[in-house]
């Protein structure tokens, strides 16, 4: 393993486990009414964050295992310049909901799934 660089992936066992306690029903997993871990395509739609409001579109790029997330996000004030830094004014800080008609919009390009998993780099 290579340190920073690892991602987790839900195992088909883990699906299983899952019926068993949701359901408390004993089946194979190999039987052919066990449905499986849901697959990346779950992911594509629309989507609405509870917290903030704010709505999100998740696109699968073909059958890449990649996607764009399109949307909106809570407005975030200018930052007047110096703020936060040596004891001066502090810096204003994002709305905590979106409105639906002055919002910022955000867009992640190439992000990464695979089964139920989405995995989005945010160092930059």
């Amino acid at each position: 393993p290579t340190v920073g660089r690892q991602w987790r992936q839900r195992k088909d066992s883990s699906c299983w486990l899952e019926q068993v306690f949701t359901k408390n029903a004993l089946t194979s997993p190999s039987k052919s009414d066990f449905p499986g871990c849901v697959g990346s395509s779950v992911f594509d739609g629309l989507f609405n964050d509870t917290t903030s409001g704010c709505t999100r579109t998740m696109k699968l790029v073909g059958l890449s295992g990649e996607a764009d997330i399109l949307g909106s996000m809570p407005k975030m004030p200018l930052q007047p310049h110096g703020c936060g830094q040596y004891g001066k004014q502090a810096c204003p800080k994002a709305a905590d909901t979106c409105t639906g008609t002055d919002d910022d919009k955000m867009e992640i390009k190439g992000v990464r799934v695979s089964g139920g998993s989405v995995v989005v780099d945010y160092s930059n």
